[in-house]
């Protein structure tokens, strides 16, 4: 992207200083290419979007089926999305997302495998998440092409 930005300066810079037809049907094609993806990057939001109403329409299901004060954990739900894996979606801010959805805890939000940033989605291990099982919590493991409760989550299903 700072790249295309810079051949964009270039392109502009030298248009100023000598139009030709040229080097503005570049500008335009050069615009026209980022108009696109600047398209495609708001349908990827959109999905983000949904993907999040997704999650926390399952967390409100869980809560009910599991009752209050049952812990529920959320492991290794998608940290990032979008075509180019760009666009951080579960990667921080869990708590604060069930929290500001009302969604009464208490509430686990871990991972098994590493993410493609930092991230304060605690790191566990199979063995962790039987322990945890076997004292109680609830687990819900999202993998891919998993059923429910994650169904709504896979992007081929929507």
């Amino acid at each position: 992207v700072f790249s295309a930005a810079l051949v964009a300066c270039a392109l502009a810079c030298g248009f100023a200083r000598r139009p030709t037809a040229l080097r503005l049907a570049g500008l335009i094609v050069l615009f026209l290419l980022w108009s696109a993806d600047a398209r495609e990057d708001a349908h990827e939001y959109a999905r983000a979007g949904e993907t999040q109403a997704a999650v926390l329409a399952i967390a409100a299901r869980e809560r009910t089926a599991a009752g209050l004060g049952m812990p529920i954990a959320f492991v290794d739900l998608p940290d990032m999305g979008g075509a180019e894996q760009d666009l951080p979606l579960f990667n921080w801010g869990l708590p604060q997302m069930f929290e500001r959805a009302g969604l009464a805890g208490p509430w686990l939000f871990w991972r098994t495998r590493p993410y493609h940033t930092s991230s304060d989605v605690r790191a566990v291990t199979r063995a962790d998440l039987d322990a945890a099982r076997a004292a109680g919590t609830r687990v819900l493991v999202h993998e891919e092409g998993m059923e429910a409760p994650f169904a709504a989550l896979d992007p081929a299903r929507r």
